[in-house]
């Protein structure tokens, strides 16, 4: 039996249409911290009832990472003074010298921080892109010198879809998170049968945190023993998804009054995110009782590569794996036209899309570049509807 095996069967009992890779990607994201690279932070985004907390708030007290001195935390609420606060009496009540130098949190809503008053908000993000480094500092006026904290922070979030819009919140911590996006699947039958079943939320969030533990524990022993070795060819894959990751995540600048491009376009640069990916890929490896990842596994990466671009370029760009040539009105998604062209626009400058004139149309397609990072494979998994 491999270690993800007791959290599917918990799954498919009690949560029979949520998205399996999701959840393989939230615990495989958390064991990838085992290593000592960059930190590895994922953000669930769906709509509001689609499960996320369900999925999520079950690893609340499980130790995870090794040398982790309290379990896995909660954050319900977020403001300047969550995670050091400066208070000056004899206990001091900031999150992180309470959890340690090794700690995880659990933030099932990290909207909190859009509902924050605009100056505690900027200090929120500043200390969240601090406790991504492991370092997090500052002043307060009735302590001497600066409260820090020092250690290894790995944050869990879940997030609504309008994380799309706040380009401040993804400008400040979106370059942080890896992101997997889903949808909600419940049907009429399945939202009737939930009244008849008060109890189901508590049975499905034991079973789980039962199941997570399984798992946690033996995907841990694999990777202490340091059993897995990521082949080339599996890190050739992974490089070319940083790489796709980092371009499709970089802006293009625009003149606000004219729309056109106003500054060089410059693509992100992928050592940071290829070093993350590689240890994501351990974290998979080590859940599924593996020394390397199969199809299956890279196909998990890649679906990742994608969800992490911003909407509504994600939907666009996702129009074009078939490989064909389209015309602007061929895109099926939610935005208008005028939204697609320029999203378009940017892939184009971003050298991901190239463009061809027939009979008086601009038709679109995938430049040789992108489908080299694709590998001109399209995966089967339900992230994609």
């Amino acid at each position: 039996m491999r270690p993800f095996d007791p959290v599917k069967e918990a799954l498919q009992k009690y949560m029979p249409k949520f998205d399996v890779d999701a959840v393989r990607l939230m615990l495989a994201s958390l064991l990838a911290n085992h290593f000592d690279y960059d930190r590895v932070w994922l953000l669930m985004i769906a709509p509001a009832g689609s499960g996320k907390s369900t999925v999520i708030k079950p690893l609340e007290n499980l130790k995870i990472l090794p040398g982790q001195k309290r379990g896995a935390a909660i954050v319900s609420e977020l403001s300047p003074k969550t995670l050091l606060s400066g208070y000056t009496g004899r206990e001091d009540p900031s999150m992180l010298k309470y959890l340690g130098p090794i700690c995880v949190l659990l933030i099932p809503e990290l909207g909190l921080i859009l509902s924050a008053r605009p100056d505690d908000k900027t200090q929120i993000l500043a200390q969240f892109k601090q406790l991504y480094d492991g370092y997090v500092h500052k002043y307060v006026g009735n302590v001497k010198g600066p409260l820090a904290w020092e250690g290894t922070a790995v944050i869990i979030g879940g997030m609504t879809p309008v994380i799309d819009k706040y380009t401040t919140l993804e400008g400040a911590l979106g370059e942080r998170f890896l992101k997997i996006r889903f949808g909600g699947t419940a049907q009429w039958e399945d939202v009737r049968k939930s009244l008849d079943d008060p109890n189901a939320t508590t049975r499905t969030r034991t079973a789980l945190r039962a199941a997570y533990q399984t798992c946690i524990y033996e995907a841990g022993i694999i990777l202490e023993k340091e059993e897995i070795e990521i082949s080339p060819t599996t890190k050739n894959k992974i490089t070319d998804f940083a790489l796709l990751t980092a371009f499709l995540r970089t802006t293009v600048h625009r003149d606000r009054s004219s729309k056109e491009i106003d500054l060089p376009v410059l693509r992100e640069e992928a050592f940071r995110l290829s070093k993350v990916f590689l240890c994501l890929a351990h974290g998979l490896a080590a859940i599924h009782g593996k020394d390397d990842l199969d199809e299956e596994e890279i196909q998990m990466l890649r679906r990742l590569s994608l969800d992490c671009t911003l909407e509504p370029r994600r939907s666009v760009f996702l129009n074009l794996l078939d490989n064909k040539q389209h015309d602007v009105t061929d895109f099926n998604t939610a935005v208008g036209k005028q939204a697609i062209k320029r999203q378009l626009g940017d892939l184009v400058a971003l050298k991901l899309v190239v463009t061809k004139k027939e009979d008086k149309k601009i038709l679109y397609s995938l430049s040789k570049e992108a489908r080299g990072y694709l590998s001109s494979t399209v995966p089967q998994s339900g992230g994609y509807t």
